[in-house]
Order: structure tokens, then C-alpha cells, then sequence
């Protein structure tokens, strides 16, 4: 949801609270407080009220804590070893020499995120032309 509404958390008084420090308890009803920095221009009011729907769904229970989950890993816990092996499966590519590129890639002393602009890079290339081809295929 953030890159859907990255200019309301822009804005927002409380970016680095937790979900149970967002709310605003009356009789026990949960009900979501938000502040912002400024007054909410026109476009972002109706933002705002978008994002007030899409979250009204998520029940909240506040007997739990709140708790940053990584969902790749079983135990929940996010490990270099867990992000590699998710980067490794997620850039599988079916020609050895498209592979020995990334094996390069890795093994340059740049900085890391130059390492992973040039990933994206080729691997978005890489998915275009696998739907370019399914498109004259189909």
C-alpha cells in the first residue's frame, strides 16, 4: 500500500508507528487516527478517502503485537541467506549464458545497488521478452 499512497505517507505525522499507536479507541471500537503535516490538498483528500476504504476491511486485533513478518522464510525471520535465495529463484533464466551474466554481476565490486539496478535491468528485459513472445505465439 505504500507506493499506492506514498504522498499520504509522506505527509503523515506518525510514519514509524506501529499499527496499535494508529488508533483511536472509543468504547472499545477500534477506529483508525491519522494526522497529517498540512492541511490535505483536494486530489489527496479523495486519496485519503480511498485508503480509509481499501483499509476498513483489515481487522485489527489488538491483543497481538505488532510484528514485521518475512514471508519467505517459514520461521518468519529475514535472513541474507532468505533474500538471496529469493532473488536466485526469482532470476532464473533458462540460458547458461544469461546466468554466467548474473554470476559476473554479482562477483563486481560496485555498490550493491548498482548490482541490483543492473539486475532489475536485465531481468525486466528478460520478462518483456518472454511476453513479447508469448503474444506472437498466442
Amino acid at each position: 500500500m505504500l507506493g499506492k499512497y506514498l504522498r499520504l505517507y509522506i505527509i503523515l505525522e506518525k510514519q514509524h508507528h506501529e499499527v496499535h499507536q494508529m488508533e483511536l479507541a472509543t468504547e472499545g471500537v477500534w477506529e483508525w487516527s491519522f494526522k497529517w503535516r498540512r492541511n490535505l490538498l483536494e486530489s489527496e483528500l479523495e486519496m485519503a478517502s480511498n485508503f480509509m476504504q481499501e483499509i476498513e476491511v483489515i481487522q485489527i486485533q489488538p491483543q497481538y503485537s505488532d510484528k514485521w513478518v518475512w514471508m519467505v522464510d517459514p520461521s518468519g525471520e529475514y535472513t541474507a541467506k532468505s533474500a538471496y535465495g529469493l532473488l536466485s529463484q526469482e532470476g532464473q533464466v533458462e540460458d547458461s549464458n544469461d546466468k554466467a551474466v548474473f554470476v559476473d554481476l554479482w562477483k563486481m565490486k560496485v555498490p550493491s545497488k548498482v548490482q541490483h539496478f543492473v539486475w532489475r535491468l536485465v531481468r525486466n528485459n528478460q520478462e518483456e521478452s518472454k511476453e513479447n513472445e508469448c503474444r506472437f505465439r498466442g
